[in-house]
């Protein structure tokens, strides 16, 4: 809601490691009770002009992570430098996006039937818009070990 009220969004530069690590922390009960591992893979610092909205799109990220992991697997989080961005992966191995949803479930109200998991068909299109005012770009790759890998391409700070 307050993105597209207008309101001036104010970015400071923050190190994603530090949120990543802070959004891992509080997912971590959840984690826990479906014995999902996290990983995360993020050595050094990675300098981005950041909002305190970027939280909550990569907290979803990870909470979908969770909650399409099968019990007993493993999360991989890594931070890796590409040319003027910086990636973030975000890999699991539930059952995947096939190839027609990829582009649509960034969309508001798109939600691809997955069982019995419950959500508003929000989430993914909410990340996209902050991650949109972040100038970045966000996208789901397959995860050659069965499952999805969610990736966020965000701006460097520039000296």
């Amino acid at each position: 809601a307050k993105m597209e009220s207008g309101e001036k969004i104010r970015f400071e530069e923050k190190d994603l490691g530090n949120v990543l690590r802070n959004v891992v922390r509080e997912l971590a009960a959840m984690a826990g009770e479906k014995k999902v591992r996290i990983k995360t893979v993020a050595k050094g610092e990675f300098p981005a002009l950041l909002n305190p909205l970027i939280f909550g799109a990569f907290s979803n990220l990870i909470n979908n992570a969770i909650k399409y992991s099968p019990e007993n697997s493993e999360i991989t989080i890594e931070i890796e430098d590409e040319d003027a961005d910086w990636k973030i992966c975000i890999a699991d191995r539930g059952p995947g996006v096939l190839d027609e949803n990829k582009k649509i479930i960034f969309e508001r109200f798109k939600r691809v039937k997955k069982g019995d998991i419950k959500g508003t068909g929000l989430g993914l299109a909410i990340v996209k818009s902050v991650v949109d005012s972040h100038k970045g770009r966000v996208w789901v790759e397959d995860n050659p070990g069965g499952g999805s890998i969610f990736c966020v391409a965000l701006p460097k700070i520039t000296a």
